[in-house]
């Protein structure tokens, strides 16, 4: 119904002006709080600005520093054991000053994780294959 409409959107709102007036640092533990939640024992929480995603299948971690006026203003810095610079640079690239950008940043790292899997799968299947034909 319209009220029904008119009360979600009045609701939105207000959760849109209660980000405004919440500090970097409670948003980043907010999101702390989502990210472990979603990703469990792939998630971990170093301190309150420096978070880890761990992909186990392809031995990949992505470390998340977070600088003090993230997410309001500054996108995380990105190190890792697999993501080159350019990759890293991919994985941020829709970052927007005052939105959290964590669960985003997770998918893609995971899906970039599948798809190394995925490599390492393919290389193998063809190894086996010419391992099998050879005499």
């Amino acid at each position: 119904s319209s009220q029904d409409l008119q009360a979600l959107q009045i609701q939105n709102i207000s959760i849109g002006f209660g980000k405004l007036f919440m500090s970097d640092a409670d948003r980043r533990q907010d999101e702390a709080e989502a990210l472990s939640a979603m990703y469990g024992d792939d998630f971990f929480e170093l301190s309150p600005t420096e978070w880890v995603l761990r992909c186990s299948g392809a031995q990949a971690e992505l470390t998340i520093e977070l600088p003090d006026d993230y997410p309001s203003c500054s996108p995380p810095r990105l190190f890792s054991t697999a993501a080159d610079q350019a990759c890293r640079e991919k994985l941020l690239s829709d970052f927007t000053p005052g939105e959290e950008f964590g669960a985003i940043l997770a998918q893609r790292f995971f899906d970039f994780c599948e798809s190394l899997q995925h490599e390492d799968e393919v290389v193998a299947d063809s190894s086996v294959a010419v391992a099998e034909e050879s005499p």
